[in-house]
C-alpha cells in the first residue's frame, strides 16, 4: 500500500531532479538558445512542483493531525465518506425509478398517454367528397 507521505517524498525528490536538470542544462557550453530557454523553463518548473508539494504535504499533516486530536481517522472518514455516496446514490436510483414510471407530462400539450389515438377531427375537404 503506497502511502500519501511516500507520495509527496517523491514528488519533492522529482522537484529537485528537475532542477539539477535544469542547472545542467544552463549551464551546459552550448550556444544554442532554445536549449538554453529549457534550462531557466526546468529551473521554474522545479521550484513551483516543489512549493505545490511541500504545501499540500503539510496541508495533509495538519489535517491528519487536527484529525488525530478530535479522534478521528481516514478509516472513519472513509467510512462515513462511503456510507454517504450510497445513500446518495440509492436516492438517486429510487427518484429516477419513481419517475420512469409516471406517465409523460408535455407542457403545453394535453395530458394522455402518447399512444392513444388523436382526439382532434380531422377536415374533410369539399373536393374529397
Amino acid at each position: 500500500m503506497t502511502y500519501l507521505g511516500d507520495l509527496f517524498e517523491i514528488a519533492l525528490k522529482l522537484a529537485l531532479l528537475t532542477f539539477y536538470l535544469g542547472a545542467l542544462v544552463y549551464a551546459l557550453p552550448i550556444p544554442v538558445r532554445g536549449l538554453k530557454r529549457w534550462g531557466g523553463v526546468l529551473i521554474r518548473d522545479s521550484l513551483f512542483s516543489f512549493a505545490l508539494a511541500l504545501s499540500l504535504g503539510a496541508l495533509t499533516a495538519f489535517a491528519d493531525g487536527l484529525a488525530r486530536m478530535m479522534g478521528g481517522s481516514w478509516a472513519f472518514f472513509d467510512q462515513w465518506l462511503t456510507s454517504g455516496l450510497e445513500l446518495v446514490l440509492s436516492l438517486k436510483v429510487a427518484v429516477s425509478a419513481m419517475s420512469s414510471l409516471t406517465p409523460i407530462y408535455r407542457p403545453g400539450r394535453p395530458s394522455r398517454p402518447s399512444w392513444a389515438p388523436s382526439t382532434t377531427p380531422s377536415r374533410q375537404t369539399s373536393s374529397s367528397l
